[in-house]
C-alpha cells in the first residue's frame, strides 16, 4: 500500500509535521502508521485530509498506481521538494526526499539526474561559491548546457544554482531561457525571468562587465508590473542604480540604492535587504 507514502510526500512538500497535516481528522499515532503502510485509511478520512491541505483528488491519485505498488512521482515534484528543502536549509528533509527517490519509478537516468541536483544543493548549502567542488560545478553546467527546451523545472533549477556559474556561462543559458519565455503571461515564469536577470546583474557587477547587461534589462522592461513582481522589480532597480553609480559616481544613484533597500526591508524582506546592503558596500568603487 503506497497511499501513506504519497501523503508523506505532500506533507513534506508543505513543510508540516504529522499533527499539523491531519488537523485532528485521525489520531497522530494512527496516521503515523498510515504513512508507514501499517494501517489503512478510510476514503472519508483521506478526502478530509486532502481537502484540509488543499490537495486535489485527481492530482493525488495521479501520484501512484494502486495496482503495481510503485510510487509514480513526476520528476519535477522531487525537484520542487528539493528546492524547498534547500531554501529552508533542511538537510534532514533532503535525506527523506532521497529515500523517496530511491523508491520511486523514475528511470535510472532521472534518478542520477535528481541526485546530482540534491548533491549540488547540499554543497551550496554548506559552502561559499568559491569553495564548491569544481567537478560538481562542471557536472551542473553540463547538465544545463545539454537542455534544448527549458521547462518550468529546468528554469527553476537554473535559478537556484546560477551562483555556481560565471557570467559567461550564465549569460548563455539565461539568454536561452529569456528568448524562450519572453512573451509568457505566467506570473511564476515572469518571476523566474526577473530572478535570472537580477542574478546575471550581480555576476556582471562582480566581474566588472556591467556594460553587457543592457540586452537583458531591455527584455525585463517588457514584463508588465503586477503586485506579485514588486520585490523582483525593486531588486533589479537597486542593481541598476548601483551600476549607474559605479559608472558615474553620482551620489543620486547611491541615495536611490539606499532608498530601495529601505523599501525592500519595509515590505518584510529584512534579511535580503541586509544582503543587498552588504553587496552595496562590497561593490562601491
Amino acid at each position: 500500500m503506497k497511499i501513506g507514502e504519497v501523503l508523506k510526500e505532500y506533507r513534506l512538500s508543505q513543510n508540516k509535521n504529522q499533527k499539523n497535516f491531519i488537523n485532528g481528522i485521525v489520531s497522530q499515532p494512527y496516521y503515523s502508521k498510515v504513512e508507514q503502510g501499517i494501517h489503512r485509511i478510510t476514503a472519508e478520512d483521506l478526502i478530509k485530509i486532502l481537502n484540509y491541505n488543499g490537495i486535489e483528488l485527481e492530482e493525488f491519485f495521479r501520484k501512484f498506481n494502486y495496482q503495481d505498488g510503485f510510487i509514480h512521482f513526476p520528476k519535477k515534484d522531487f525537484s520542487r521538494m528539493m528546492r524547498e528543502a534547500y531554501y529552508e536549509n533542511d538537510q534532514e528533509k533532503i535525506g527523506e526526499i532521497k529515500k523517496l527517490i530511491e523508491e520511486s519509478n523514475l528511470s535510472k537516468k532521472d534518478k542520477n539526474d535528481t541526485f546530482l541536483i540534491i548533491e549540488a544543493s547540499l554543497e551550496t548549502m554548506s559552502k561559499p561559491n568559491e569553495q564548491v567542488n569544481e567537478e560538481l560545478k562542471r557536472k551542473m553546467q553540463k547538465r544545463l548546457f545539454e537542455i534544448e527546451d527549458f521547462n518550468e523545472t529546468n528554469v527553476g533549477i537554473f535559478c537556484d544554482f546560477i551562483e555556481l556559474y560565471n557570467f559567461d556561462t550564465g549569460k548563455i543559458i539565461g539568454n536561452k531561457i529569456l528568448n524562450q519565455y519572453q512573451n509568457t503571461n505566467s506570473i511564476k515564469m515572469q518571476i523566474a525571468l526577473l530572478t535570472i536577470v537580477a542574478n546575471l546583474m550581480i555576476l556582471a557587477i562582480k566581474e566588472n562587465r556591467e556594460e553587457e547587461i543592457n540586452i537583458f534589462l531591455k527584455k525585463t522592461e517588457k514584463i508588465k508590473m503586477v503586485p506579485e513582481l514588486t520585490f523582483y522589480k525593486l531588486v533589479i532597480l537597486f542593481l541598476k542604480n548601483l551600476i549607474y553609480y559605479r559608472n558615474t559616481f553620482q551620489i543620486k544613484y547611491l541615495k536611490e540604492c539606499l532608498r530601495l533597500k529601505r523599501m525592500i526591508s519595509e515590505i518584510g524582506m529584512d534579511s535580503y535587504a541586509e544582503e543587498l546592503n552588504n553587496f552595496l558596500k562590497e561593490n562601491i568603487k
